[in-house]
């Protein structure tokens, strides 16, 4: 009985962060390498998350891990992107792979 309950508690989460990120970033275009990258606002020092990078990176992986869907489209945003997702999704993977930052100030850098 409780279990519909947490259920539309998850779903309105889940909508409301993502709703939330939606305000949260900029999308934006580095001059040097024309490479497309999320800017997201952060109190101790925005974060500039390369998404081409990862692309390139991880082209013979899934999508799924970050994505809803493995063929992700602009309407196919994160399943969900907050502070607590980075901190224990990104940097784990990060440090998984052995590559990518896994300390405050090498994601937290400003603009």
């Amino acid at each position: 009985m409780y279990y519909r309950f947490y259920l539309v508690v998850l779903l309105v989460l889940s909508i409301a962060s993502n709703a939330l990120a939606k305000d949260e970033y900029t999308i934006k275009t580095d001059p040097v390498t024309k490479e497309h990258y999320f800017l997201f606002k952060s109190s101790r020092g925005n974060v500039r998350f390369n998404h081409d990078l990862h692309k390139v990176n991880m082209k013979t992986e899934s999508c799924l891990p970050c994505h809803k869907t493995d063929k992700p489209t602009k309407e196919h945003m994160m399943s969900r992107f907050d502070e607590r997702v980075a901190h224990y999704f990104c940097k784990g993977c990060h440090r998984e792979k052995g590559r990518g930052p896994v300390e405050c100030h090498q994601c937290h850098k400003g603009s």
